[in-house]
């Protein structure tokens, strides 16, 4: 079999746009990690992709955060911790113009842990908060004291968005800041030149797998690098132009239409295991 591992980005590929998993690509992952090492590399942090990795039932590192964060929530190791190295100035600026931008909520993700300032804003809450791993509820000061921090998130009124977005962008041009989809009160900020590919090729390399025995599968720019350098790199039918541009094919259809499992069922038949995932 040409491919050992298969790579899967979450928001707008293995997840629908309401975020949930299609049970067919449920049953069909199910079927390739019996043959295959598969696993998930988001943006997210681990605290909101988590619930999908138990879905998923998987029992391998998490690659979260871009690949600054690499963990295994079955046994707790952390295999790759690489922090943001301006927490504490970008931190201390929204703590001191907290008021004069309606700031309501500021949430840290730290490690496995997130930290927050209140209840507010409880769609974000309900996202980023997970009763299986720990959370806190904690002052400005010691926030201002966190370690490991590997990505900050802002809830905020919709009017000082966009001008809250261009400052931080401005001051922080070393930081990667953007909204959530479909949200006017939300601001995501992360580190900008973290690397899935890094990460992916490191957990690779201790199965013995090179680049070309891997499938990674995404949609969006933080895929970029997976999506070029793998052996097969597949853009969903809904990505970005420029994941179109570094892919070797695009999928037939998107993340609303089952395009993770139609392609993997398409590649995965060519080795003889359509009858295991269909």
């Amino acid at each position: 079999m040409k491919y050992k591992m298969i790579v899967l980005d979450l928001d707008g590929t293995t997840l629908t746009s309401d975020y949930k998993v299609s049970d067919t690509l449920r049953n069909c992952i199910s079927q390739l990690k019996k043959k295959l090492h598969v696993y998930i590399a988001t943006g997210r942090s681990v605290s909101d992709s988590i619930a999908y990795f138990n879905i998923l039932d998987f029992n391998n590192e998490l690659i979260a955060n871009n690949g600054s964060f690499v963990y295994k929530p079955t046994t707790g190791e952390t295999f790759i911790n690489s922090p943001m190295g301006n927490a504490l100035e970008v931190l201390t600026y929204l703590f001191y113009n907290k008021e004069w931008f309606h700031i309501d909520n500021i949430v840290v993700s730290a490690r496995e842990k997130t930290f927050l300032l209140n209840k507010k804003n409880h769609y974000l809450h309900s996202i980023i908060v997970n009763p299986s791993l720990p959370y806190y509820y904690i002052d400005s000061c010691s926030f201002l004291q966190l370690e490991n921090v590997h990505r900050i998130i802002i809830s905020i009124d919709s009017a000082y968005l966009n001008q809250l977005t261009s400052i931080l962008k401005s001051l922080f041009p070393y930081m990667l800041v953007c909204h959530w989809h479909k949200r006017n009160d939300i601001i995501d900020i992360s580190i900008k030149h973290i690397d899935k590919w890094t990460a992916i090729l490191n957990i690779a390399e201790s199965h013995g797998i090179v680049a070309d025995e891997i499938v990674a599968i995404g949609d969006s720019d933080n895929d970029l690098s997976m999506l070029s350098s793998a052996g097969l790199g597949i853009c969903m039918l809904n990505g970005t132009n420029s994941a179109k541009e570094a892919a070797d094919l695009i999928t037939d259809y998107d993340n609303n239409q089952d395009g993770v499992f139609k392609i993997l069922t398409k590649i995965f038949s060519d080795f003889e295991m359509q009858e295991e995932i269909s």
